[in-house]
């Protein structure tokens, strides 16, 4: 039975990565929008932001959902400065290899934390979305913890769409509710622009 829970959620992990890789790439191909590359120390801050709240725990593991082209930095900087092994997953931009381990790792809930920096505000609609906060659930542990760094750009609601990105411009609270499906117990530091969501 254990068995058969665990090939059904591996299962559903690869459908919920290949639902948000074709959607995006769909539109790379369209012109749509491209990711704008995560900067180095936008992404460090974000990591001093959490922890600044949370203390992050050396030798716990994060699950780094659309860890970005410099997956590779941030994951020798996370374990340097915190201690933490930080485990990226990015369909558009880790190596098939890579995105096959952190999908076995969270099919088998092996992590700690999670974190998701500046994704929610770049992806186009509400399924995307929710497959992305789905997923990095799934991958928690029992009372492991999420963090949802989000970028609100100029707060107007206006979504700029052009041949290099796509942003929705929105205030932090329009994704609790979102976040909030899936993590009954939230906390929201506007300031940080974070929300935080509990496996509990």
């Amino acid at each position: 039975m254990c068995c058969a829970v665990n090939i059904i959620l591996f299962i559903l992990l690869i459908l919920i990565s290949l639902l948000i890789y074709y959607n995006i790439k769909n539109k790379l191909y369209q012109g749509g929008y491209l990711i704008p590359n995560k900067d180095n120390n936008c992404l460090m801050r974000a990591a001093n932001d959490i922890n600044y709240i949370y203390k992050w725990v050396k030798g716990s593991k994060n699950f780094d959902c659309g860890a970005g082209i410099r997956y590779k930095d941030m994951n020798h900087k996370m374990l340097k400065i915190f201690g933490v092994i930080n485990i990226p997953y990015d369909p558009i931009e880790c190596p098939l290899h890579i995105n096959q381990i952190a999908l076995k790792m969270a099919m088998n809930k092996e992590f700690d934390t999670a974190t998701s920096l500046s994704v929610l505000n770049i992806l186009q609609n509400k399924n995307e979305r929710f497959a992305h906060i789905q997923l990095i659930h799934l991958s928690l542990k029992l009372n492991g913890i999420a963090f949802f760094k989000i970028y609100e750009g100029d707060q107007s609601g206006n979504v700029i769409h052009t041949g290099m990105f796509y942003q929705n411009n929105l205030k932090i609270d329009f994704y609790l509710d979102e976040i909030k499906q899936f993590f009954k117990k939230t906390d929201i530091y506007p300031k940080k622009t974070l929300i935080i969501g509990y496996n509990s």
